[in-house]
């Protein structure tokens, strides 16, 4: 690593003596920072921090309750917050009310913490720089009638109709949902393919977990400024809700149902084109075996 490369910080609340990762890895670009106390974590937390905070504090209960001491005590300063996990009986809505914003489970490997941490930055400020520079958002329009969502579900609709595989079909889901959300998960959950998708292009665990685990729970799943909405094989997470006095908030779940419903129907179309090839394919191989089994039968007579 470069000697006058800045190392971006890592605020770790440990209650362990012994460290779960090598903190002098050197190449990991971060410069780890040990607290045993959130009070003491909190005070270093300054207005143009720039870094990421890692809570490893043993159970899952522990974990969320610091969590929200964590959020609580800066609710100004919303910054990463990452949570070393078992992988054991994960109650994500729980981390997720708590201001988790990932989790690694135990094991890991140091490449895939530093590659998490790394990731969950950089998408950090992704996300800052998209909420100073939006120009298109219901979420913050005053008039949300100006944005003519109708024109831009039909859009959607014609554009989805075009998409061949799961994987297109969710970036165009995302730019969709996008024009009302600037900080959402979603889930889709094919026949031969499951995958979740985020705007920032990271990987989070902890939503997919929560996707998975309350998508069966109701149409509408209401946890303030969090919304999840199910249909059929597709959960979407919003997490920047308006209140829920705000006509905004009831015009966003109307409008991004309608994008879940027309992106499931697609999906369906692709589902049910997937299996007619496979039945092709299997039929033109029972065939083949047929036919050789017959030439097989004819050479022994």
């Amino acid at each position: 690593m470069n000697a006058g490369l800045e190392l971006k910080p890592v605020l770790v609340l440990s209650n362990k003596s012994d460290p779960e990762f090598d903190a002098k890895n050197s190449s990991s670009g971060f410069e780890f920072l040990y607290f045993n106390a959130a009070d003491k974590l909190i005070e270093y937390i300054h207005e143009d921090f720039d870094g990421l905070v890692l809570c490893c504090v043993g159970t899952i209960d522990e974990t969320s309750v610091s969590c929200y001491e964590l959020r609580k005590k800066k609710a100004k300063r919303m910054f990463p917050l990452l949570a070393i996990v078992d992988d054991v009986a994960i109650d994500s809505l729980v981390l997720l009310k708590s201001g988790c914003t990932d989790i690694v489970k135990r094991p890991f490997t140091e490449d895939q913490l530093f590659s998490k941490i790394a990731a969950l930055i950089a998408a950090h400020n992704a996300d800052e720089y998209l909420e100073k520079n939006s120009v298109l958002s219901l979420n913050e329009s005053e008039n949300p009638a100006e944005i003519r969502n109708i024109e831009l579900n039909i859009r959607f609709l014609i554009d989805s109709n075009k998409c061949e595989t799961v994987a297109q079909l969710g970036e165009c889901l995302l730019l969709s949902i996008a024009c009302y959300s600037k900080s959402f998960s979603m889930q889709m959950r094919g026949l031969f393919e499951e995958k979740t998708f985020c705007l920032n292009d990271v990987e989070n665990e902890l939503d997919a977990f929560l996707l998975n685990d309350l998508s069966e729970k109701g149409r509408y799943i209401e946890l303030g400024r969090y919304c999840v909405i199910n249909y059929g094989p597709l959960s979407l997470l919003l997490k920047d809700m308006p209140s829920s006095s705000d006509s905004r908030y009831v015009m966003i779940q109307e409008s991004t149902l309608s994008l879940l419903q027309g992106a499931a129907s697609r999906l369906k179309f692709l589902d049910a084109r997937e299996m007619m090839k496979n039945e092709h394919r299997l039929s033109s191989e029972l065939i083949k075996k047929m036919k050789l089994l017959k030439e097989m039968l004819e050479v022994s007579r």
